[in-house]
């Protein structure tokens, strides 16, 4: 039983022959990788927080994430990110599938379209698209969204996929509006407005919760990043697979 230990062991950690422990700086190595998938929500405004969602894996223990590199060019209508990722190649890996999910906050742009370009090494490899409209009006959004804290997604024994939203409004007069769900074709973000209203006029600060459930119809199969809009100018995101 012993033998079999030491040599599942061995299958599972790659111990570097190059490692001794008198050069040992532990520091991380900061390279560039790839993300596997990129989430580009649509509908962002100028005077929006714009944001992009990435996936990705590294293939063993010793990769960890590190801060992301943006770099804009407005004149160009080129965004440029480094998926910048901290490497131990002195520590003991475990040969392994890690995936990870990143949120990257570029903040405000000018109105235009743009490319969304990721570098590799030497390389830049061009990964989306972005078009950035001018703001409506002065407000810091279209509508009043609702303060979402938690989005669930479940498939149901019918097949039918439904969004849970949940929060607590802290005013008497706020409650629920409705729940638009915008898709374009082709693409694998599924936006999610949940619209807040006020109702009457003797309003006070009162914390009730909200529950509020909508199905999600004629999404094709594939894999979608769930986006959903906050009163607080942050989001909330699930990415679900969409099974034929």
């Amino acid at each position: 039983m012993k033998t079999k230990i030491v040599l599942l062991l061995a299958t599972l950690i790659l111990i570097p022959n190059h490692v001794k422990a008198s050069t040992w700086e532990g520091r991380p190595k900061t390279i560039q990788m790839l993300p596997t998938a990129v989430y580009l929500p649509p509908a962002y405004d100028d005077n929006d927080n714009v944001k992009i969602f990435i996936e990705g894996q590294f293939p063993s223990s010793c990769f960890k994430v590190a801060p992301e590199t943006i770099d804009v060019d407005a004149g160009k209508g080129l965004i440029t990110i480094s998926n910048n990722i901290f490497y131990y190649p002195e520590s003991l890996c475990i040969t392994m599938v890690v995936p990870y999910t990143r949120i990257i906050s570029i903040g405000t742009l000018k109105a235009g379209d743009y490319n969304i370009e990721f570098k590799s090494a030497s390389i830049a490899i061009g990964l989306g698209y972005l078009q950035i409209q001018k703001a409506k009006n002065k407000e810091a959004d279209d509508y009043l969204y609702m303060p979402t804290a938690e989005l669930d997604v479940n498939v149901e024994d019918s097949g039918k996929s439904i969004i849970t939203l949940r929060g607590e409004f802290s005013n008497s007069c706020m409650t629920v509006d409705r729940i638009e769900i915008k898709h374009e074709q082709y693409s694998n973000v599924i936006d999610v407005l949940p619209i807040a209203r006020i109702e009457g006029t003797n309003c006070s600060v009162v914390k009730h919760p909200f529950e509020y459930q909508k199905e999600l119809l004629d999404i094709p199969p594939g894999r979608y990043l769930i986006h959903t809009r906050v009163l607080n100018g942050q989001s909330l995101f699930k990415i679900h697979q969409f099974k034929d």
